[in-house]
């Protein structure tokens, strides 16, 4: 019977120090936590949104692959937004429950649609603002499952960004000539032709190759000519100065006489007279 008690009393200690643990983690959350999760729903769902949209119009597999990335960050916050009963925001693609989101994507899919490097750096901007609002997040975070789930979204838009900026990087070797390259990527329809970004960059490296090349043929060319120039030139040169020579032996004094003041109708002689005649 002691045993009994004994043992009563070493539960009743066990469960009163365990009881205040379990009630430290308030299965409510606070407004300003609730707000944070659904801004970041419908931040991750604009992500999606916008890049499933430029992978429709410019068929890029960057586009595909990290518009499918952020439909898992936003099931990893409906996750949280359940287990704590709070409603899920409507996930229809363009639709959003906040107004300044519904904004942004007309916003970035207008500045989107203009060139391929536009919708990369719509990409370098929505990566780099989710950066942002999810370290404002962490922060004032206190639930270590909540932020658990933002760090693995932080991580996961830093390797987005980085993605991004290394196919810009590679299309700043283009340049001025990125709307021609636009043009050979896609068909009249807006729709991927099935060519990939890397090796289009590849044929117009070769192409400015080959027009460097004709450059250089053309210069070596004009060099030629103008070495032939110079040639002509001086042939034309000796040409003249022959010319003057010849001018100057065969003029006399100008009335036909010879220098000697006899008539050119003969050979003068060392006294002035006439050979051949008296």
């Amino acid at each position: 019977m002691k045993r009994i008690v004994i043992l009563l009393v070493t539960l009743g200690m066990v469960f009163s120090t365990a009881t205040p643990a379990l009630a430290a983690v308030d299965p409510i959350l606070s407004e300003d936590e609730t707000n944070g999760l659904l801004f970041m729903f419908e931040e991750e769902k604009l992500a999606r949104d916008v890049y499933t949209a430029m992978y429709a119009l410019w068929g890029q597999q960057i586009f595909q692959k990290i518009a499918t990335s952020e439909q898992k960050h936003m099931d990893a916050i409906q996750t949280l937004l359940e287990r704590y009963g709070v409603p899920v925001p409507q996930n229809l693609p363009s639709e959003f429950t906040d107004p300044t989101f519904a904004t942004l994507y007309t916003s970035l899919i207008a500045t989107g649609s203009k060139t391929l490097v536009d919708a990369l750096n719509v990409g370098v901007t929505i990566e780099e603002t989710d950066i942002q609002d999810l370290q404002n997040q962490l922060v004032v975070m206190t639930r270590k499952d909540i932020s658990r789930v933002y760090s693995n979204l932080l991580r996961a838009s830093i390797n987005h960004l980085r993605s991004f900026n290394k196919v810009l990087s590679k299309l700043s070797l283009v340049g001025d000539e990125l709307t021609v390259l636009g043009a050979a990527l896609f068909d009249g329809n807006g729709k991927g032709n099935g060519y990939q970004l890397t090796y289009a960059l590849k044929d117009q490296n070769q192409t400015q190759t080959q027009a460097q090349t004709q450059n250089q043929y053309q210069n070596q060319t004009q060099n030629q000519n103008q070495y032939q120039d110079q040639n002509q030139n001086q042939t034309q040169t000796q040409n003249q100065y022959q010319d003057q020579n010849q001018n100057q032996a065969g003029n006399g004094d100008g009335s036909g006489d010879c220098s000697c003041g006899c008539a050119c109708n003969g050979t003068c002689g060392g006294n002035g007279e006439k050979n051949g005649k008296p």
